[in-house]
């Protein structure tokens, strides 16, 4: 499978910009022969606490989700991007959207507080895994990459999981790091994707890449704004099977050490 990682610079709380730039990269994505096309966090927007422009009270029927359902037959790809979605209250989502068709949403777990993302946004109780071209796909959000515990959780099912962001170009190493080690101690293809360019006078450089479940970073650059990566999503099983590190832990333990 080959997955396409786009880089994109979105023009800040402008969704009819973001959705000719998105449309571009698609395109050229789908050239290139890609399946899965993955977008940074709050596509159409950028990084924003402006729940009012931002929130959409729809998914299928709603502004973004039925334009990247109309890229994705026009292209004949698979997207996730993200959005904001108001239900009971907003919530930051990463979606995904296969051959024209909503199949699944994840609400972030974790909202940025030290960013302010907290007061504006609800936090997400679930863990969504879908079964995607006949294996278990898991997505999370931005700050999540620093929770470990519940890619432990999704990579029990999943063997791709996604991490969706918008990580601030200072503290680039660490975004990098952690993608790794979730690759690493996981046994599955991480794939990060970060935005580039400024918004709301935060600089942000990219830094997207997907890692094998050996941890080997495997995005292959033909531009600036699109990365690639082909990926047989299987060798995670076979990893798994040669290097077994999961029937290893200790779950009912790491639980007692919580309660203490």
């Amino acid at each position: 499978m080959r997955i396409a990682v786009t880089q994109m610079a979105p023009v800040w709380e402008n969704k009819e910009q973001n959705k000719l730039i998105c449309n571009k990269l698609v395109s050229a994505a789908a050239k290139e022969g890609a399946e899965l096309i993955v977008f940074p966090e709050m596509t159409l927007t950028g990084f924003t606490m402006n729940v009012e422009y931002a929130g959409e009270k729809s998914l299928e029927g709603g502004e973004t989700v039925e334009y990247f359902k109309e890229l994705s037959l026009k292209y004949d790809t698979d997207i996730i991007f993200g959005m904001v979605y108001v239900d009971d209250m907003p919530y930051n989502l990463s979606v995904l959207v296969e051959k024209g068709r909503l199949r699944s949403y994840y609400k972030k777990l974790h909202p940025f507080s030290y960013g302010g993302e907290a007061d504006y946004y609800g936090k997400g109780d679930n863990i969504e895994s879908v079964l995607y071209k006949g294996e278990k796909l898991s997505m999370f959000v931005c700050y999540d990459l620093r929770f470990p515990e519940i890619f432990q959780y999704a990579s029990k099912e999943s063997k791709i999981i996604t991490v969706i962001a918008n990580w601030p170009a200072e503290r680039r190493e660490q975004w990098d790091a952690l993608l790794r080690a979730r690759a690493i101690e996981n046994q599955v293809f991480i794939v990060g994707v970060n935005r580039v360019g400024k918004g709301n006078g935060i600089t942000y450089d990219g830094s997207s890449a997907v890692y094998s479940p050996y941890g080997e970073r495997i995005t292959k650059c033909t531009d600036k704004n699109i990365l690639y990566a082909d990926i047989n999503i299987s060798e995670a099983d076979r990893y798994r099977n040669e290097f077994p590190v999961k029937k290893d832990r200790r779950e009912k333990l790491y639980i007692k050490f919580y309660q203490d």
